[in-house]
């Protein structure tokens, strides 16, 4: 570290800091944090966002309000290739029990959509506009924690979804579902009928920890009977409707209508449900179709669909929660979270 870098990590770096260092004005470094990109070459925006991570600069939108000792608002980031995030149903309701205890409480949720690519220019991620920040987060697991890693040098509270970590002593709350569990049940339900072949439907566009830990379960839970089945996991791209259906074609043009289809989301399950039935199969009888989420759109499939219940909405709003209660207190209540799970038996098993 060069004498330079002490002195700047000893007290709060300036934009001006951040100028010099990158060889650029002020002005510059002042568009590339409130996100005017377009106004700058690629290679002065690699330059300054070098430097901002360099440096560790933040900028302090408080320190802009002196009138107000809090911005009386939370970040909501989350990090997903889809421009439609909010089109999935897990996210929404995370994001709608946190914006609604929060508007409650007289807070704002400042909610942001960002790919796991643009993360470190993220507005949440480079100024400080919040008083605390919540994070769903994709990636592999060495992207996920360099996430993490990214978001503990912002200096605020944080609360991330759906991840097991070892939080130790840090400003950190994880709020999860016990994932690899639930998996196992549903892997166990299954295997009573003794398939001999099973095909896992999943979407490869964003990568949650929380369905990895899903898929293990549900392969325990097959794999703990007597007669093991033949396991084909399926990539479904973006896991819409097209891209379900399209996977699902070639798969059995390969190898035939498998014995049971495990979806990790309802969403899919649907989508195979239709397919299969389209070509003449029966369900259950001759395939078993299983989901997870249990929205309520769940029970307009015909039959109904077996699946697990995950509380999204009652975890969003137990991070506003939380967030809340460190803020006024200055720690988290708890440092993990564990949300309990219900399976619901439709008629599709």
């Amino acid at each position: 570290m060069t004498d330079t870098d002490r002195q700047t990590s000893a007290k709060r770096v300036t934009l001006k800091q951040v100028a010099i260092a990158a060889e650029v004005s002020p002005m510059t470094v002042s568009n590339f944090v409130n996100g005017h990109h377009h106004l700058m070459s690629e290679e002065v925006r690699e330059r300054v966002a070098h430097e901002i991570s360099r440096l560790n600069y933040r900028r302090n939108d408080a320190a802009r309000n002196l009138r107000q000792s809090r911005l009386l608002s939370i970040g909501m980031l989350i990090v997903d290739n889809s421009p439609t995030y909010l089109a999935d149903g897990y996210t929404t309701q995370i994001v709608a029990g946190a914006s609604n205890h929060l508007t409650d409480q007289g807070f704002s949720l400042l909610l942001q959509g960002i790919r796991p690519n643009d993360f470190e220019t993220s507005p949440l991620v480079t100024s400080i506009r919040t008083d605390g920040l919540c994070a769903l987060l994709s990636g592999d697991d060495d992207q996920r924690l360099a996430q993490i890693e990214t978001l503990k040098k912002v200096g605020q509270p944080l609360i991330v979804f759906l991840e097991s970590l070892n939080t130790g002593d840090h400003d950190i709350c994880s709020i999860r579902q016990n994932e690899f569990e639930s998996g196992r049940v549903m892997g166990e339900h299954v295997a009573r009928n003794n398939p001999s072949s099973v095909v896992f439907l999943s979407a490869s566009d964003n990568r949650w920890a929380a369905v990895v830990e899903r898929m293990q379960g549900m392969v325990a839970g097959l794999e703990s009977g007597t007669d093991k089945p033949r396991i084909a996991s399926l990539d479904c791209g973006s896991g819409s409707f097209d891209d379900t259906q399209s996977a699902l074609t070639a798969q059995i043009a390969s190898d035939g209508i498998p014995d049971a289809i495990m979806a990790v989301n309802d969403q899919m399950a649907i989508a195979a449900m239709q397919m299969v039935q389209a070509r003449g199969a029966s369900i259950p009888e001759d395939v078993q179709v299983t989901g997870f989420n249990a929205f309520d759109f769940r029970r307009y499939a015909q039959p109904e669909l077996t699946s697990i219940r995950s509380p999204a909405y009652e975890m969003g709003a137990r991070a506003a929660a939380e967030m809340l209660n460190r803020l006024n207190t200055g720690s988290f209540s708890e440092k993990e979270i564990v949300f309990p799970f219900e399976f619901l038996q439709g008629h599709s098993t």
